[in-house]
């Protein structure tokens, strides 16, 4: 089981938390304007926090999975085709042709999440995707995202989260605020960011594609963002993706 978020020591100010959000965003693209946030044109009616089930360790013998063998650690991830299906086909696509092999983690930020996606060379594939968000789909601890150089564009570049610890009322007000004021997170929601943790601010900025599937791969995320960075979000030290791989079923 994760662990519950502190509701009583917050990591951050909330508007710390916006500057996270919108280093992730600058220090990859080339706009220089925040980003929209999509979640207020969702459609809560039929919501389903697909990711639950895989924390739960529910996982259909069909779902895709990747294992990520970085220099800390092992992390395993669920894809989900059914609603990033261009975002997974691109990022299956570059795992089969051993793209991310020998690539590092590009910088972590406000140790939430760390960033990669890059090839050896540290370079990006050049590809466009057009952002494919969901309200089936949050950055909860463990979540599998991409971005690009352009807002509302992702290539094969992408972040997981570990977490930054919010209050409900923090939480309820950055929802406020991501919404331009008009609050619509449901209850149902925030009560999973609550139970099992993430970087809320990111919601629907980012396409999240996957989801960390247990207790050992999270404990690597962890470790890899607990890192030392420089002013620069960097890591001090060098940490490695060595492979990505298809785990067969």
């Amino acid at each position: 089981m994760i662990n519950k978020l502190n509701k009583s020591k917050p990591k951050k100010l909330l508007i710390v938390l916006f500057i996270a959000v919108f280093a992730l965003f600058l220090t990859s693209c080339t706009a220089q304007t925040p980003p929209r946030s999509a979640i207020a044109d969702y459609d809560y009616s039929e919501m389903r926090l697909s990711q639950l089930d895989i924390i739960a360790g529910q996982i259909d013998v069909e779902r895709p999975i990747v294992v990520i063998t970085t220099t800390f650690g092992v992390i395993r991830v669920a894809l989900f085709p059914e609603y990033a299906p261009n975002t997974v086909a691109n990022f299956i696509a570059r795992v089969e042709e051993g793209f991310y092999d020998d690539s590092a983690i590009l910088a972590i930020q406000d140790e939430a999440f760390f960033q990669a996606g890059v090839n050896s060379d540290g370079i990006a594939h050049e590809i466009e995707i057009e952002n494919e968000y969901s309200p089936n789909m949050w950055p909860f601890r463990g979540a599998l995202g991409g971005y690009g150089t352009t807002q509302g564009i992702s290539d094969s570049r992408f972040f997981i989260v570990d977490e930054l610890t919010l209050t409900y009322s923090e939480r309820e007000r950055l929802g406020e605020m991501l919404v331009d004021g008009e609050n619509t997170l449901p209850d149902k929601l925030l009560e999973a960011f609550d139970e099992i943790g993430g970087a809320i601010p990111l919601s629907g900025i980012f396409t999240i594609f996957g989801q960390v599937i247990d207790v050992q791969s999270l404990e690597v995320v962890s470790k890899i963002v607990a890192t030392d960075v420089d002013r620069l979000s960097r890591p001090r030290e060098e940490i490695k993706i060595i492979t990505i791989e298809l785990e067969s079923s």
